[in-house]
């Protein structure tokens, strides 16, 4: 169940796709379209959690439970919930309306499809790629404690910031060792099919709106609008990572971003920057509770 129209979303080009991954492609006008049904199923399920934790205060377990499963479940219901059911609505390649496209939302035979496709996908991409992807994570990591370590040398009398957001899963974690397939697998996808598919794209194609009319020439400015694009997308990335107000966990998460989405440009590819991103969480998660 590859995507194949102009029109779908996902789908996987002729040829192999750069470093071996599976090509991902994005169209410009529907990545809006995406973001927005995203954010409609994010906001859903939101409630749809508060309304369980509600029941859950009502039967008396929600403290039984501990903040940990209660993440954890949060994870399920907002990111991993939000994001099959937004893949499944454009995955299907279908010559049908709307309606039918909206009706098929509710036959599971659809969700098991993409699960199983992304899956596969996901797997046999890991395997062909496993050093250069843990090399990759590895990287990531190294940029955040060498960034962290020069700039709290040189702003904060070399006492490093510790991010609120690290903290609190590793916390949630010593709770709920399933917090660690929310930390590897689940946010990871998430965040990379929205901060670096989704948002970036939309950005570019605003940005492409307004640079038009000035007249400068396409191929020309089209690298700038890419990384101008990512950058806000990296400040949005940023911002949902942080709890307390601090420009060196700022700026290191926007570099996060930035490095990430030269993996997904260079790869073509949302399994590469998803993995990469599960991996060095892995690696943060194991050296805090080291």
């Amino acid at each position: 169940m590859v995507l194949s129209k102009k029109r779908t979303l996902l789908r996987k080009e002729k040829g192999k796709a750069s470093f071996n991954f599976h090509s991902t492609i994005l169209d410009d006008r529907t990545s809006i379209r995406m973001l927005i049904v995203f954010f409609f199923f994010y906001f859903i399920n939101t409630l749809l959690c508060l309304l369980l934790f509600k029941l859950f205060q009502t039967i008396k377990i929600y403290k039984t439970l501990g903040t940990g499963n209660l993440v954890f479940i949060s994870f399920i219901f907002c990111d991993l919930l939000s994001t099959i059911a937004t893949i499944t609505l454009f995955s299907k390649n279908k010559q049908g309306n709307s309606l039918n496209k909206i009706k098929s939302m509710f036959n599971m035979d659809s969700y098991k499809s993409v699960l199983k496709h992304w899956f596969t996908v996901f797997y046999h991409d890991f395997l062909k790629n496993i050093k250069l992807i843990l090399l990759m994570g590895i990287i990531l990591v190294l940029i955040q404690i060498i960034f962290n370590s020069t700039m709290a040398l040189i702003f904060n009398h070399g006492k490093l910031i510790q991010s609120t957001n690290s903290a609190r899963i590793v916390e949630y974690f010593k709770q709920n060792f399933l917090m660690l397939i929310a930390a590897t697998f689940i946010a990871p996808i998430t965040e990379e099919l929205t901060f670096r598919y989704l948002l970036t794209n939309t950005f570019k194609t605003l940005i492409s709106k307004f640079v038009k009319p000035i007249g400068l020439k396409s191929k020309c400015i089209q690298p700038f609008i890419y990384w101008i694009s990512a950058f806000f997308s990296g400040c949005f990335f940023a911002i949902a990572h942080q709890d307390s107000p601090s420009p060196i966990l700022f700026a290191s998460y926007v570099l996060i971003s930035l490095y990430l989405q030269l993996i997904c440009k260079k790869t073509n590819s949302i399994t590469a920057p998803s993995m990469v991103h599960g991996v060095s969480n892995m690696l943060v998660l194991g050296i805090s509770i080291l």
